[in-house]
C-alpha cells in the first residue's frame, strides 16, 4: 500500500455535499419550524391581559430612580411569594413572573402599571389586582427614603384577547431558525461521515490509486445510460487497459451493487472500442452492452493506446468469478466507490479484499435518481470477444457456450 499525502476535500465542499444529499432534511426542518412556532406561541401565551395602576403619593426617592427601584422590588422573591399566596397560585412560582404578572415602569413617571394575564378574562383582572396590592405592600415596607404608594385604579375585566406577534412573522422566524439548526445537523453528519468526494479522499483513506472519477446521469427510459452521456468513462477505460492484469473483477459494498453494475456496462461498452472484451455478469448487463453497441456501431473505430493487450475479461463481483468454474489468474480487483460514501465503509470494503490485488478504485457520482438493475442471480454469462465495431446480436441458440478462444462470434450465449 502506498503512503499518500493528499489534500482532502475542503470543509465548504463537504457542507455543500451535505446540503445536496440531505437537503430534504433542512427543508423539512424549515417547514416544521414555520408551522410549529406560531402554534406554540398561540398555545403558550395567555389569551387575556388586564392592568392595575400603582402611584407614588409622597415620594422621597428621586423619580428618575423610581423605575429601576420598582422593577427590583417587583421581581424579588418576597414579591413572588406574597402574590402567589394571595392569589392561591398552585403552579410553579418561578413562572409567575412574567407569565402571569408583570410590571411596566415608565421613565420619569410616578405611575406604575401592574399587568395580570390568564386564559380567562376575570382571572386576568384578579391577578392584576392581587399583584398590585402585594406590590404596594412591598414598596411601603421598603423603609425610609422611599415614600408611600397606593393602588390608584383597579383592573377592568378585558373584553378582547391579546394579539400576539403576526403569524407570518413567527412562521418566517421559526422556519429560519429551524433551517439553521438543520444545516448544523447536516454539517455535523458530513464531518462524522467523511464522505468520498474526490480522488484525494479515496487515496488518503485507503492508500489505493484512483483510476478515475465517473459521473453517470439518469437515462430516461433505460436502466443503463449511453456511455457517451456519462463523463469520465473513456479515461477510466484507458486506465484499465494499462493495468498489468488482463482480468479485472469489479467489487463494491452491498449498498453499491446497482451502481457497480452500471459502471461495468459503461466500461465494457467503452473497452470494446480498443480490444476484445469478455464479460461475466448477469443477463441484463449483457443485454445493456449489446444495446449500447447496437446503438452506436461506430464505437469500435478507435485507435487503442500504445502497448495495450488485445483482449480483456471483466467480471461483475468476486462471487461471479468464484462460481464460474474456471480460474482467472492473475486477476486484479477494481473497487467501485459511490460518491459520498463514508470513509468507514470504504475502509471496510478494502479490508474485505486484502487477499486480492487491488489495481485501483473508481469514484462514481450518480447525479439523479436511477432505476436499480436487478441483482438476482441468473447464472453468469460470457460475452466472448466483442470486437471493435462488432455489436453482438441476440443468440439463436441460447444453450450453447462460447469459449474465450472462439474467433469473433456474432452471438452472446449463456453457459450450460
Amino acid at each position: 500500500m502506498r503512503l499518500l499525502v493528499a489534500d482532502r476535500t475542503p470543509g465548504s465542499a463537504v457542507l455543500v455535499w451535505g446540503v445536496r444529499t440531505l437537503g430534504w432534511f433542512v427543508v423539512t426542518c424549515a417547514l416544521v419550524g414555520g408551522l410549529l412556532l406560531p402554534l406554540l406561541i398561540a398555545a403558550g401565551a395567555p389569551r387575556y391581559e388586564s392592568s392595575a395602576l400603582v402611584v407614588g403619593q409622597e415620594l422621597e426617592i428621586d423619580s428618575a430612580a423610581l423605575p429601576r427601584f420598582a422593577d427590583a422590588v417587583f421581581h424579588s422573591d418576597e414579591m413572588t411569594e406574597r402574590t402567589a399566596n394571595a392569589a392561591g397560585f398552585s403552579g410553579d412560582v418561578k413562572n409567575l413572573i412574567p407569565d402571569r404578572i408583570d410590571l411596566i415602569a415608565a421613565e420619569d413617571s410616578i405611575v406604575l402599571q401592574v399587568l395580570g394575564r390568564a386564559d380567562d378574562p376575570g382571572e386576568a383582572a384578579r391577578f392584576a389586582d392581587v399583584a398590585a396590592t402585594a406590590f404596594v405592600g412591598e414598596l411601603n415596607e421598603a423603609g425610609s427614603g422611599v415614600g408611600s404608594f397606593a393602588v390608584q385604579s383597579e383592573a377592568n375585566v378585558p373584553r378582547d384577547e391579546v394579539e400576539g406577534p403576526p403569524a407570518p412573522l413567527t412562521s418566517v422566524v421559526g422556519a429560519g431558525a429551524a433551517a439553521v439548526l438543520g444545516a448544523c445537523v447536516v454539517a455535523l453528519v458530513a464531518a462524522v461521515r467523511r464522505p468520498m468526494l474526490q480522488a484525494a479522499d479515496v487515496e488518503s483513506t485507503i492508500g489505493t490509486r484512483v483510476l478515475g472519477a465517473v459521473v453517470t446521469p439518469a437515462a430516461p427510459g433505460s436502466r443503463f445510460p449511453d456511455p457517451r452521456r456519462s463523463v469520465g468513462i473513456p479515461a477510466v477505460a484507458r486506465a484499465m487497459l494499462q493495468t498489468p492484469d488482463a482480468t479485472l473483477a469489479f467489487a463494491s459494498s452491498p449498498h453499491a451493487v446497482a451502481l457497480r453494475q452500471r459502471l461495468l456496462v459503461l466500461v465494457a461498452s467503452s473497452l470494446s472500442r480498443f480490444c476484445d472484451v469478455t464479460m461475466i455478469a448477469p443477463t441484463e448487463l449483457h443485454e445493456a452492452v449489446e444495446e449500447n453497441l447496437g446503438r452506436h456501431p461506430t464505437m469500435g473505430h478507435a485507435e487503442p493506446p500504445a502497448q495495450v493487450r488485445g483482449e480483456m475479461l471483466v467480471i461483475d463481483g468476486i462471487a461471479s468469478a468464484e462460481t464460474d468454474g474456471e480460474r482467472h489468474e492473475p486477476m486484479g480487483t477494481v473497487l467501485v466507490i459511490a460518491y459520498g460514501t463514508p470513509a468507514r465503509r470504504v475502509r471496510d470494503l478494502t479490508a474485505g479484499y486484502l487477499g486480492s490485488e487491488i489495481v485501483g478504485a473508481v469514484l462514481v457520482d450518480q447525479r439523479r435518481a436511477l432505476l436499480r438493475p436487478s441483482t438476482r442471480a441468473r447464472g453468469p454469462q460470457r460475452i466472448a470477444k466483442l470486437g471493435p465495431g462488432r455489436p453482438a446480436a441476440r443468440p439463436a441458440d441460447p444453450g450453447r457456450f462460447l469459449t474465450a478462444d472462439t474467433a469473433r462470434p456474432d452471438a452472446v450465449r449463456p453457459p450450460r
